[in-house]
């Protein structure tokens, strides 16, 4: 059986159950859709809310408040996925063993509904900034990634996130305390600060993959992340059995 998670999806006590492999593929979907959306939707940031925010503040000091409407939009997206992908994980915790995977189904849907818009509307090309198209498709993408935050997989003692501030600074953090630690304290912080630094490696390649995808492919891209998350919903569903 798999270890009961509290309402807001966090870890009780015992073991760490969530598959490493799933946390590292979807770290690796979140730098693919941030790809995603820089390249097609005017160097838009669709799981990278501190960009679009530092580029919405920047357009607002130059006074250019259109700009500052289209980076500030994916923010309000975000936002709302993330609730929305809150709430359900909530109302799941107590009927189901790893309410992550449907959490993690609506992120692989809202990104097919991604590569279906685009090849309808856009006909998988990068949408003219400000059309509808543009902002349907915005609206998904970062939904998705809204959503994925919510799934909360832990990995390496923290959240993976769309963001990666945080990953590095623990990283950081480790390799400090293993240049004191001797013996199995240093390999321990060691092989730690592997699995930080593995976490931002997969967001890093996700980035490169899905990005040069997006320029040979255009929106038709999107399918590689929702592949990820499938994968990863696999990978939990399978640890579900195991456990």
């Amino acid at each position: 059986m798999s270890q009961p998670v509290k309402p807001d999806g966090a870890r009780t006590e015992g073991p760490d159950p969530d598959p490493p492999a799933s946390a590292i593929t979807l770290s690796a979907v979140g730098g693919g859709v941030d790809g995603l959306g820089y390249v097609l939707l005017d160097s838009l940031f669709t799981a990278h809310i501190t960009g679009n925010t530092v580029k919405t503040g920047i357009d607002i000091a130059l006074l250019n408040l259109p700009r500052a409407f289209v980076n500030a939009f994916p923010i309000a997206i975000f936002v709302f996925g993330a609730f929305a992908g809150a709430l359900l994980r909530n109302a799941l915790a107590h009927r189901l063993p790893r309410p992550r995977v449907v959490v993690l189904a609506t992120s692989v849907v809202l990104l097919a509904a991604f590569v279906a818009a685009g090849a309808l509307l856009a006909a998988n090309a990068p949408p003219p900034p400000g059309t509808a198209a543009f902002y349907l498709l915005a609206t998904l993408a970062t939904a998705s990634m809204g959503v994925q935050n919510a799934a909360k997989p832990m990995f390496a003692g923290r959240p993976v996130r769309t963001f990666m501030t945080g990953t590095m600074t623990d990283f950081a953090e480790s390799l400090a305390a293993s240049t004191t630690a001797q013996g199995p304290g240093r390999r321990s912080q060691l092989h730690h600060a592997w699995l930080l630094f593995s976490v931002w490696l997969a967001y890093l390649l996700g980035g490169a993959a899905v990005g040069a995808a997006a320029l040979r492919h255009g929106t038709a891209a999107a399918i590689l992340p929702a592949c990820g998350v499938a994968l990863s919903i696999a990978l939990e569903l399978r640890a579900g059995r195991a456990t």
